[in-house]
């Protein structure tokens, strides 16, 4: 297999950049648990978190929504695949940059950047800058996940920055995106996981049991995957609480 190139990671110096007001921030997210979870940290989100579904299209809508009631700027916040070898579960990565689907790279927001990560900086959090890709379709495989490094230089991948890039762009509003390794780029995912995540960001025990009854083998890659997920998650909800007092 191809060693996709490996940009070096900036790390995490304290921006000195001032923090702008950004009174009204909106936060599209995929997974109904991330929404949960943000609020739980970050309670004065509340009637400013979309959940997608890992999807663009609703993360566009989602981000249109909240541009409708009022927010100043939008934050694409979650999980993510990694792209870049040997990146631990529970990374926190900022973009700098979002890669569309159609190779064209657009930028995020330098001051919701900044202000994101003197948020990071001041709670003694660990991230890295970096550009992550956005791609419509799941990109489940080890072999998938090195392509997609070869061809962006993106860190990670996931499935609702573009969208919400999309619509921020349309509106003329600014745009970030924090997100968190869950799935190293070594490691494939069971197609398992794949199916078990609803439209509205919901788990769908049935189909994932389902799909566990048709490839039992899967059961060691769900095990490792929630293993990933707990670190992710503790990691994103660090994260939401650095938010939390840094912008709320």
């Amino acid at each position: 297999m191809v060693e996709p190139r490996r940009p070096a990671l900036k790390s995490t110096a304290a921006p000195s950049a001032a923090i702008p007001a950004h009174h009204h921030l909106g936060f599209v997210v995929g997974f109904a648990a991330e929404a949960r979870l943000l609020l739980r940290r970050f309670p004065a989100a509340a009637g400013s978190v979309e959940i997608a579904g890992a999807d663009a299209g609703r993360a566009e809508k989602a981000a249109q929504a909240l541009i409708g009631r009022g927010c100043d700027g939008l934050v694409s916040l979650g999980y993510c695949g990694a792209l870049l070898a040997r990146m631990a579960p529970g990374t926190i990565l900022l973009a700098e940059s979002i890669v569309m689907p159609d190779g064209k790279t657009a930028g995020c927001d330098d001051d919701l950047v900044a202000a994101l990560a003197g948020a990071l900086a001041a709670a003694k959090l660990s991230y890295h800058l970096c550009s992550i890709a956005g791609s419509d379709q799941a990109v489940a495989t080890a072999a998938d996940k090195a392509r997609l490094a070869l061809g962006t230089e993106a860190h990670a991948v996931d499935m609702e920055s573009h969208g919400v890039m999309r619509a921020t762009a349309g509106a003329g509003r600014p745009m970030a995106a924090l997100r968190v390794v869950l799935d190293p780029a070594e490691r494939d995912l069971p197609r398992a996981a794949l199916v078990a995540l609803g439209p509205d960001g919901g788990l769908r025990l049935g189909a994932l049991m389902g799909a566990l009854l048709r490839r039992p083998g899967e059961i060691l890659g769900l095990l490792a995957l929630a293993r990933d997920a707990r670190r992710a998650r503790a990691s994103l909800g660090r994260a939401a609480a650095a938010l939390a007092r840094g912008l709320g």
